[in-house]
């Protein structure tokens, strides 16, 4: 459950911090991507609150919240269509993260609180 919370809270943060963009490109928006910030901001830290609650290890769970940066990134991509990057290093990058990720997770022995 902890790996689920930190991945829902992840992906709004992602929404979240991109809103933030949103608000200086999309000004007519700006009142109801004011109002999904503040609402996806107390929700997230809801979620971080439950996951950090049922572990033992609260830097699994900041881990998973760093992947908000892919979500970010991605949205940049589909939305604002950015196409000034690397893809090779991008995919590197994203495997790199996963990668690592995944040792942090099995260094440690968590238990449920």
């Amino acid at each position: 459950m902890v790996i689920l919370y930190s991945a829902i809270a992840a992906v709004l943060m992602g929404f979240h911090i991109f809103s933030l963009k949103l608000m200086s490109v999309y000004k007519n928006y700006f009142y109801h991507l004011a109002t999904f910030i503040v609402i996806s901001f107390a929700l997230t830290r809801y979620l971080i609150y439950v996951a950090m609650k049922n572990t033992s290890n609260p830097t699994i769970v900041h881990m998973i919240l760093n992947c908000s940066v892919f979500i970010t990134f991605l949205l940049s991509i589909f939305v604002l269509k950015i196409k000034d990057f690397n893809y090779g290093l991008f995919t590197l990058g994203l495997v790199l993260f996963v990668s690592g990720i995944a040792c942090i997770q099995q260094s440690y022995k968590t238990t449920k609180l």
